[in-house]
């Protein structure tokens, strides 16, 4: 297997949000949220074997946290 051909997955359109980076083998993504969210977990994931270390996150308005 030649892991320098795999690459992490397009996270699509992230709502309220943007994300940059490389998705290359090693590569890091960080997301970046709009004024007045945040991201829901870790925001830079890490690319590994083709797979992002961490679930990609969604971008939540801080009005949900400060209503829980």
């Amino acid at each position: 297997l030649c892991y320098s051909a795999l690459k992490c997955p397009c996270p699509g359109k992230i709502a309220h949000g943007r994300y940059g980076g490389s998705r290359a083998l090693g590569g890091k993504m960080t997301v970046y949220c709009d004024s007045g969210y945040v991201a829901s977990s870790t925001a830079t994931l890490n690319c590994v074997e083709g797979k992002w270390d961490a679930p990609i996150p969604q971008c939540i308005g801080k009005d949900y946290f400060t209503a829980l």
